[in-house]
């Protein structure tokens, strides 16, 4: 395992992308999940987890006086276990620029839409009130703005015409699932081909 890729996972809630990704590469060779943290004391994902003997941190972000100290803190706890990648997974909190610049080039985040459409939140509804004929996801890279990196990869399913958000983000979160899982296969595949 010395040549794995360490990968910390963030998240914010339920913690289903964090769950895919660990089922689906856990026996992977060259991966070795070091920590999931959450900044959401409440987070169902982090029993999970647990339940997977990955190890967890919550850094409970209201209860931090400001961004500067979770940073510090979250900062702090990376730093115990050297992650070579840093997969945001339904980790709703903005990193500053600071952040992003000291593990630039190591951070991903999967976004629910076809980026550039919809930064920020409400992204299904946002695409059904443009009538918009198609819906996604966006695997990309984080740079200091919101939802605004490199992208990697995108995923796209047809909107039916009964479809309400709810409907649509149900429909296209096993998309997400695997579109995230991809894209990590495929930086253990680039690892791979330089070692």
């Amino acid at each position: 395992m010395d040549r794995a890729l360490k990968i910390a996972i963030l998240i914010s809630g339920r913690g289903s992308n964090m769950a895919a990704l660990i089922e689906n590469l856990k026996m992977h060779p060259k991966v070795k999940f070091c920590c999931v943290v959450s900044d959401n004391s409440q987070a169902l994902g982090i029993p999970k987890a647990k339940k997977m003997q990955i190890p967890t941190c919550v850094i409970d972000g209201n209860l931090c006086s400001n961004q500067y100290v979770f940073e510090e803190k979250l900062d702090t706890y990376l730093q115990t276990h050297q992650p070579n990648l840093i997969l945001l997974a339904g980790f709703m909190r903005l990193l500053s620029a600071k952040f992003v610049a000291k593990y630039k080039g190591k951070i991903l985040n999967i976004h629910p839409s076809l980026l550039p459409k919809y930064p920020g939140l409400n992204t299904h509804q946002r695409a059904l009130e443009n009538n918009d004929k198609e819906v996604g996801a966006t695997v990309h890279w984080v740079d200091e703005k919101m939802d605004n990196g490199e992208i990697m990869a995108q995923c796209r399913i047809k909107v039916k015409p009964q479809d309400t958000a709810q409907t649509l983000s149900q429909r296209l979160l096993p998309y997400e699932h695997q579109l995230y899982i991809d894209c990590v296969r495929k930086l253990l595949n680039q690892i791979r081909d330089t070692v």
